[in-house]
């Protein structure tokens, strides 16, 4: 019955962030077209409301048996590639360069940004991977393939969150402590190099350290979201009453939107949301912690958590000036279609590992199985031995 219950808390506060998130894409493209971007936010949460229904049934056991984990695997990355091939159909579209990044293609009219299908299909591959071998050299081979396609693709927020997450899971596996201290040392010098190799990179690090030095160039949207959170004060300036929102935020709805919730409801507001964030992320924490499943299931979970605290802190961090921008949403709220599916098709999945029957009943159930088919051998050979006796 508390589990029960725990599960209806998770998907109540599911819903809630994202009609939260739908009311404030609504407030921000006032000036814009907000009835277009509220209409493509509700489509894709009645689809990912759709998703999560199916994924409620869905056998977290068959996702990470036989060869699916490097189907998923396999299929990230090919999503990848598949952003960088020019394709230009009625129906389909890609190979097309947003803000000098391959991040997505088009389906249907629809964008979709494929750094959300490949975090589940990572995270998938890499729990059935820990669950076999903690080698440090396997590890950095299969996560060196999808690293290199995500810098060239230009996705290092996206690339972050999934690093928290497998990383998380390795340690989570219990790996040796040397291999965990020396993959850290590796990934120091690994985003040293990142930064120093990449023009843009280094720059985003030096306005991060500087912000005021460039006000009107590099500068501009860290100093526009500051003004933002700094304009709501305690209470904030009232619903619908933010002035950054007009043209001066970049991109508002998606990755700087937390700024504008901040203008308008001020800190006791965008407390209580980070408090329901909070609330869902213990949520999901504490399902998989006491599901009753076997470890790769358990690890499978545990990757979704990590995921959502990660891109929760990534996001909010970044709009408050802790740490460099990235480009990454915050989850359920801000205006992104796939993030929006994928992220309630991963809350039905923690939903499923919570009601999924438990692993000492499904080790019963197979001895039991087991027996049955070796008596039902055990008659037939004595019928059959029977007859030959009778004939």
């Amino acid at each position: 019955m508390v589990k029960n219950n725990e599960v209806k808390i998770l998907v109540a506060l599911a819903i809630i962030l994202s009609l939260v998130g739908i009311y404030f894409i609504f407030d921000v493209a006032a000036a814009r077209n907000p009835f277009g971007e509220v209409a493509r936010q509700s489509i894709s949460l009645v689809a990912g409301l759709a998703l999560m229904s199916a994924m409620v049934h869905v056998r977290p056991r068959a996702l990470l048996a036989g060869k699916w984990p490097y189907v998923a695997y396999g299929c990230s990355l090919l999503l990848i590639v598949l952003c960088f091939i020019p394709i230009n159909t009625p129906f389909f579209r890609s190979g097309e360069s947003i803000f000098g990044a391959y991040r997505w293609f088009r389906l249907f009219g629809y964008s979709i940004q494929v750094a959300e299908l490949v975090k589940l299909g990572m995270i998938i591959f890499f729990a059935y991977l820990f669950t076999r071998t903690t080698d440090w050299k396997i590890f950095l081979l299969y996560l060196s393939v999808p690293t290199l396609l995500m810098l060239v693709q230009k996705d290092l927020g996206s690339l972050l969150v999934v690093y928290a997450s497998v990383f998380g899971l390795y340690i989570l596996a219990g790996a040796p402590l040397k291999n965990i201290a020396g993959l850290c040392a590796a990934g120091l010098v690994g985003v040293i190099l990142m930064i120093v190799l990449a023009p843009y990179r280094m720059r985003r690090l030096t306005t991060f350290l500087h912000p005021e030095a460039d006000l009107l160039g590099d500068g501009y949207q860290i100093n526009q979201m500051l003004i933002a959170i700094g304009r709501g004060g305690a209470f904030g300036q009232g619903l619908g009453q933010s002035r950054q929102k007009f043209g001066k935020v970049p991109v508002v709805s998606s990755d700087s939107i937390f700024s504008i919730m901040a203008e308008e409801i001020g800190f006791v507001g965008v407390t209580i949301v980070l408090l329901l964030l909070a609330l869902f992320v213990i949520c999901v924490w504490h399902l998989v912690e006491t599901a009753d499943v076997a470890a790769d299931e358990r690890l499978l979970g545990f990757g979704i958590y990590l995921s959502f605290l990660s891109q929760i802190f990534i996001n909010i961090a970044a709009i408050s000036g802790t740490m460099p921008l990235t480009g990454i949403t915050l989850p359920f709220i801000s205006s992104g279609g796939s993030s929006l599916a994928v992220s309630l098709a991963l809350v039905g999945l923690v939903v499923a590992l919570a009601k999924d029957q438990p692993a000492k009943e499904r080790a019963a159930k197979s001895r039991l199985n087991t027996a049955k088919t070796t008596t039902g051998v055990a008659k037939r050979q004595i019928k059959i031995r029977s007859r030959w006796r009778w004939r």
